[in-house]
């Protein structure tokens, strides 16, 4: 069985396709991602769709993949869960089953890296997945050099994660390094075994500066503001207001969510008046019992003993879903 080696994709599907056509895989041939199938280019969901569905296919763990299995968003990861819509949870679970090497008769495959002359069932899956922390271990073990100066083993590394220009890195015939830029207009590089021949198909563009544009409003809008708190919402409207001084979209949305949010953030003034109004209608020997029929009773404990401010409102109601939700208990209009 022939075996296909593909570096890092990052969802360019179209290129991934002529690069299996000009390698001449069929579908008796093994097809082999060494990971980051996802993110930064525009075609995720078809990248993973291709590898789910094809049975002669096996998609090794890399670190995009593990941020999105362990919940760690950055852009790039925002930006795949729009993309992906409803299918997102069923993806998740779907490279939670992914492994982080693979071994051929000829090779064995990781994403990023390993610890040389370390059996590989007892390497790190922070190593072979180019995790911060992975990445960290490696340059603390080997800080004036590269983990793959070390490996001496004759059976072949091939690998992704670092890019290595046009060009992939061949090293003793043993150190295979196959990302070659493809996301950000480089080349999308596999490598057919066993005769560890080199296919390449040119990328036309940077797709990752082309999505990161393309998806800066909606991955804005998709943020979780409203359970925010009030002065995160402030810092962060602040802060994508600098970067984007010059989008005129993502400067009226941030204006019409700063309005939105002082306008909820107003409701604590009516909230207190309403508090220290509703009080005095207590018999005082019914007090207790009167407070308690709220989930706000402390509030109202507060109100009594002079202490209810606007400012301890809002410490306990910090963010507009809770001091929407508080309004609405105490059946104020908002």
């Amino acid at each position: 069985m022939r075996h296909f080696i593909i570096g890092d994709i990052h969802g360019c599907y179209d290129e991934m396709l002529k690069l299996l056509h000009k390698a001449g895989i069929n579908n008796e041939d093994f097809i082999i991602s060494v990971g980051d199938i996802v993110d930064r280019g525009p075609k995720s969901i078809q990248v993973y769709q291709f590898f789910k569905n094809r049975p002669n296919s096996k998609v090794i763990m890399g670190n995009h993949e593990r941020k999105h299995l362990k919940g760690i968003y950055s852009y790039a990861q925002d930006i795949v869960r729009l993309q992906f819509g409803e299918q997102y949870d069923e993806f998740v679970k779907w490279i939670a089953n992914l492994d982080y090497y693979y071994q051929t008769h000829h090779a064995t495959v990781v994403h990023a890296a390993l610890e040389p002359n370390l059996a590989m069932e007892q390497q790190k899956e922070s190593v072979l997945a180019g995790t911060t922390a992975g990445d960290r271990y490696l340059q603390n073990l080997f800080p004036d050099s590269y983990w793959h100066q070390h490996y001496k083993a004759t059976k072949p590394i091939i690998f992704g994660h670092h890019v290595t220009g046009d060009a992939p890195m061949i090293i003793n015939n043993t150190i295979y390094g196959l990302d070659t830029g493809a996301c950000h207009g480089g080349y999308l590089t596999g490598l057919l075994l066993p005769d560890f021949k080199i296919y390449q198909v040119k990328v036309s563009k940077d797709y990752w500066l082309e999505e990161k544009i393309k998806w800066q409003l909606p991955v804005l809008k998709a943020k979780d503001w409203n359970n925010w708190t009030f002065d995160k919402i402030e810092l962060e409207i602040q802060r994508f207001r600098r970067r984007n001084a010059q989008n005129k979209e993502i400067q009226a949305y941030l204006s019409q969510l700063a309005q939105a949010t002082s306008k909820t953030k107003n409701l604590v003034t009516l909230i207190l008046e309403h508090i220290l109004t509703t009080i005095k209608t207590f018999p005082s020997n019914e007090f207790n019992q009167q407070a308690q029929t709220y989930s706000s009773a402390p509030l109202f404990y507060m109100a009594r003993a002079n202490r209810l401010t606007k400012e301890r409102i809002l410490e306990k109601y910090s963010s507009p879903n809770k001091l929407l939700a508080l309004a609405q208990e105490l059946n104020l209009t908002t």
